[in-house]
C-alpha cells in the first residue's frame, strides 16, 4: 500500500478482505500471495482509490524479489536493482489472470456483501478515545497512536471476522492506556459506556499480544511449508502461484456482520 500511494483505510479493507476470506475458505486451497493482490485490487475499488492492475502485480513482484535470499542467507538483490517484470509477457499475464480469478473467488465466497468489510475499528477508536476527554491533549493523542498501531497489529489476526468492530477499537485503546500508564475511568467502567464487556475486551487484546510472541514469518516461507502440506494431503490449488523468477547467481464459520459506524459530531448536531 505503501509503494502504490494508497491510503491506510484502503489497506486495512484489504487486510479484512483477505482474513473474511480465509476465515471461510482454506489456506491450502487458494495462494496467499495471489490473495493478497486480489484482496488489494478489491481494496481499491472498495474505497475509491483505484490503481491498476498493472501496477499491483509489479509492486508484489518486486516485493517478492525484495525477500529473496541466497544459500548463505543474504538478501538475493542487496544494494543492485531487483529485475523488473515485463508487463506484456505470457508470464504477466497469467498473474494478472490468476488475481482476477481470485478477485472472483472472493466475491462470491463473501456474496457479494462488500458494505459490511468497510467497517474497520479505526472508525471508532479516535471518536472513542475523544469521548473520554479525561486527560491532556497530548496524552489523548499518545493514546490514539498507540491504540491505532494495535489495530493496525490486530488486522494480522482472524479478530475482524470474529469480533465487532467496536469491541476490537475498545481492545486497542486498553492495551493503549496499559502502554501509557494511564488509569482509566471506572465509574461507570469506561468499557462498557462503549458497549463492551470487559472479557470480550480482555479475550481480544490477548490475541493481539500474542501476535508479538510469533516468529515473523514470509509468504516465500508461508508458501513452502503450504506446498509441503499439500504434497501430503494430495490437494490442488484452485489458482496458481506467483511466476518465478531466478535470483542471480550466488555462491552459494460464518462472519458477524459490523454495527454501523458511530455518528460524527456533525451527525449528533
Amino acid at each position: 500500500a505503501v509503494l502504490l500511494r494508497l491510503p491506510q483505510t484502503t489497506a486495512v479493507s484489504a487486510a479484512a478482505i483477505f482474513q473474511r476470506f480465509y476465515f471461510r475458505r482454506s489456506l491450502v486451497d487458494f495462494d496467499a500471495r495471489i490473495t493478497a493482490q486480489a484482496a488489494l485490487l478489491l481494496a481499491c475499488k472498495l474505497e475509491e482509490t483505484h490503481r491498476r492492475l498493472r501496477d499491483i502485480v509489479t509492486v508484489f513482484h518486486r516485493l517478492r524479489m525484495r525477500a529473496l535470499t541466497t544459500e548463505a542467507g543474504g538478501a538475493a538483490y542487496a544494494g543492485i536493482p531487483t529485475p523488473a517484470m515485463d508487463a506484456s509477457s505470457g508470464e504477466a499475464a497469467e498473474l494478472r489472470q490468476a488475481v482476477m480469478s481470485v478477485e472472483r473467488h472472493i466475491l462470491r465466497e463473501l456474496g457479494f456483501a462488500m458494505a459490511t468489510v468497510l467497517e474497520h475499528p479505526h472508525k471508532y477508536v479516535l471518536q472513542f478515545v475523544k469521548s473520554l476527554r479525561k486527560s491532556a491533549d497530548q496524552v489523548s493523542g499518545d493514546i490514539a497512536q498507540a491504540a491505532w498501531n494495535y489495530l493496525n497489529d490486530s488486522m494480522r489476526t482472524s479478530l475482524c471476522c470474529e469480533y465487532q468492530p467496536h469491541e476490537i477499537a475498545t481492545a486497542g485503546i486498553y492495551l493503549a492506556a496499559k502502554r501509557i500508564g494511564l488509569k482509566m475511568p471506572d465509574q461507570p467502567p469506561w468499557w462498557a459506556v462503549f458497549d463492551c464487556s470487559q472479557a470480550t475486551m480482555r479475550r481480544i487484546a490477548a490475541r493481539i499480544l500474542e501476535l508479538y510472541r510469533r516468529p515473523r514469518l514470509s509468504f516465500d516461507d508461508a508458501g513452502a511449508q503450504l506446498a509441503a502440506l499439500r504434497a501430503r494431503s494430495g490437494l490442488v490449488r484452485r489458482n496458481t502461484s506467483p511466476p518465478a523468477t531466478p535470483a542471480p547467481e550466488t555462491p552459494a464459520p460464518e462472519t458477524p456482520a459490523p454495527l454501523p459506524s458511530p455518528p460524527s459530531d456533525e451527525e449528533r448536531g
